[in-house]
């Protein structure tokens, strides 16, 4: 069993949820307390605290973090703070997609979001760009490729 989430979670909550869970998708709004304040949130670190139990109580944990032309270091420090995992947790920059009113600048071509993966994958070995139709980094072409 498995789910996507925020990370955010009570510790009675998190410690039910690694007894259930085998997989998880955390989706992390970035490392700095501003990402977290838009959001409604504190901080990043209730959230990296919970990627380190799950992880050590044998979860498989995945991240997500959207991508933007303005959070390319972020992302790359979130990057840094996930390779000393064994196993690796598998990243993965979501290219925004502005909806609506939606300032339009924000959003990177899906060749900007590829070459952040390509440039992470020299330290991490396990990054995926999603949200990019038919970029060979999008993680459900992958099985088709080994072939």
């Amino acid at each position: 069993m498995g789910c996507s989430t925020n990370g955010y979670f009570s510790p009675e909550a998190l410690k039910q949820a690694a007894q259930l869970l085998d997989f998880i998708n955390i989706g992390v709004k970035g490392i700095t307390g501003r990402a977290y304040t838009l959001c409604g949130g504190t901080s990043f670190q209730p959230v990296r605290e919970a990627i380190e139990f799950l992880h050590g109580e044998g979860v498989h944990v995945e991240v997500s973090i959207p991508h933007h032309r303005y959070n390319w270091e972020e992302i790359e420090q979130l990057a840094l703070f996930l390779p000393p995992f064994r196993p690796p947790i598998p990243l993965h920059p979501m290219r925004f997609i502005p909806l609506e009113e939606v300032d339009t600048s924000w959003e990177p071509s899906i060749y900007e979001t590829e070459e952040l993966c390509h440039k992470i994958r020299k330290f991490h070995p396990y990054v995926y760009a999603f949200n990019c139709p038919g970029s060979p980094l999008a993680p459900y072409l992958l099985p088709f490729l080994r072939q």
